[in-house]
């Protein structure tokens, strides 16, 4: 295989939870706004996102969250997937896409789904009544 098939191959291929985390974990840190809201989900987890929008669409979307791999990793995805949406669009965004995205998460970890995309509700809401998370 030529080194350019498999650099094709390798920007095509789907993103793991592994990848996504990777991510995360290589990105520069952004200052969390005052008003976020903190969304609290099962075994001690919770996670918070912050919007900036311009013109009715998602332009940056970032996120605080406790330690969890997985949840980390769905958010990160979140936070990709939002942007150039507008409100109303991203609200469309639920955990089972994010379960049906990401086959290789256990199902005792898919409430880490929900917690995710409530995260990313909460702060939809939060710029609908005229905050900036």
């Amino acid at each position: 295989m030529a080194a350019s098939d498999s650099d094709e191959s390798c920007h095509n291929r789907r993103k793991t939870v592994y990848d996504l985390f990777q991510e995360v974990a290589r990105r520069p840190r952004k200052e969390a706004t005052e008003d976020g809201k903190m969304v609290f989900g099962a075994n001690g987890n919770c996670a918070v996102f912050f919007l900036r929008v311009a013109n009715g669409r998602i332009k940056e979307a970032w996120f605080k969250c406790t330690s969890c791999f997985t949840l980390v990793a769905l958010c990160q995805h979140l936070s990709e997937l939002a942007i150039g949406l507008s409100g109303e669009e991203a609200q469309k965004l639920g955990p089972d896409l994010l379960v049906r995205l990401h086959p290789e998460v256990p199902s005792h970890l898919h409430n880490r789904a929900a917690l995710a995309c409530a995260a990313l509700q909460a702060a939809i809401q939060t710029v609908k009544e005229g905050g900036n998370p």
